[in-house]
């Protein structure tokens, strides 16, 4: 994709040229290296009001430079393990000069006023149009593990009072499914669910504690770290099921669930993924990612699909028509390699084998 060329117009480029995506990771690493450093040195310097974001916290800005910093390191460690393990070996052993999220208090996460305009798109479309429902993937895990997440979430079909999701995307007139779940509608709009805990509410994730902890346990299983892995996996569940209100009673015996409770074995590595991709709920693009890095869990083909020759979900999402009509010489170079356009190619770091 256009990356080093991009935001150039002013300097008379207006067709930028693409760059490979291993050389944009390498770029993206120097940057967010580049901007820890910075915050190293100190400062005290106000933000101002216009940081929606983090509401003008320093320490929440250098925390999350960190944080992504084992993230970009983690996803691409099964490609290029020399540089990962750099940046692993940086922030993880220089806590003082490198700090990550340390608690659910860190979570970055964008609160959208509700008010028009400043409304989360989710939010709009579901309250408009109402064309949507619950997963199946996501709902088959939950229900699997009996999972305290499955009833803030979504509730159960109205047909027979049952958790089920849904292969399709998007519905037809009426939009409504009986035979699925739907979402919280007190999950949606905001208010305090009635069990207690925090206000839930449609969110921008873009960074959670939880994701922090998961991080650690997979580094520290991969690196025969066990003790610590155990610990990071149960503190990354702790923290997810305690951002949504979850009683720590309920945590308890779920940890302890067959499927879910560590054995200490071959299996740890994937309930580290799984519970990763339900950590990471209402952040698409994230668990998407983690589920092309790891094939955990395996996203099918969707039901009824009109390409028979796939055996996964999409590897990218298509490039807009914008792309190819006002940057065609750059895009016609790369269109080619394309050999079906909604499906894509894999990702530089997406290692996975026999996957089409």
């Amino acid at each position: 994709m256009p990356y080093n060329e991009t935001s150039k117009a002013a300097e008379g480029i207006i067709d930028p040229k693409y760059d490979k995506q291993e050389d944009i990771y390498k770029a993206i690493i120097a940057d967010l290296k580049k901007a820890a450093d910075l915050f190293k040195t100190g400062g005290n310097d106000a933000i101002g009001e216009g940081d929606v974001l983090n509401g003008g916290d320093v320490s929440k800005w250098r925390k999350y430079c960190n944080s992504l910093r084992l993230r970009v390191a983690v996803r691409i460690s099964n490609i290029d393990l020399t540089t990962s393990t750099a940046i692993i070996t940086e922030v993880l052993g220089s806590p003082s000069d490198y700090p990550v999220l340390e608690s659910n208090a860190d979570n970055i996460e964008l609160a959208w006023p509700g008010t028009s305009p400043w409304e989360e798109d989710y939010w709009y479309w579901w309250y408009c149009c109402h064309h949507d429902g619950a997963g199946k993937v996501v709902v088959d895990i939950l229900n699997n593990f009996t999972d305290p997440r499955l009833p803030i979430w979504f509730v159960p079909a109205t047909t027979d009072g049952k958790y089920r999701g849904s292969e399709k995307v998007g519905f037809v007139p009426p939009f409504v499914r009986e035979d699925i779940s739907d979402w919280n509608p007190v999950f949606v709009s905001g208010n305090p669910h009635p069990t207690g805990g925090n206000e839930y509410g449609v969110k921008d994730g873009y960074f959670r504690y939880a994701e922090i902890c998961l991080l650690k346990a997979e580094i520290a299983l991969r690196t025969g770290q066990t003790t610590v892995a155990k610990d990071e996996y149960e503190k990354g569940i702790t923290a997810s099921m305690q951002q949504w209100g979850v009683a720590d009673a309920a945590i308890a015996s779920y940890l302890a669930e067959s499927g879910v409770a560590w054995q200490g074995n071959s299996s740890d590595l994937v309930k580290i993924y799984t519970q990763k991709y339900l950590a990471l709920f209402m952040m698409a693009n994230e668990a998407w990612a983690e589920a092309r890095r790891t094939d955990v869990p395996l996203l099918p083909l969707a039901a009824n699909s009109a390409y028979p020759d796939h055996n996964r979900a999409p590897f990218r999402v298509p490039y807009p028509l914008t792309e190819s009509g006002l940057n065609s010489v750059n895009f016609k170079e790369f269109e080619g390699n394309i050999k079906d356009y909604f499906w894509g190619q894999k990702m530089w770091w997406d290692t996975r084998t026999d996957v089409h």
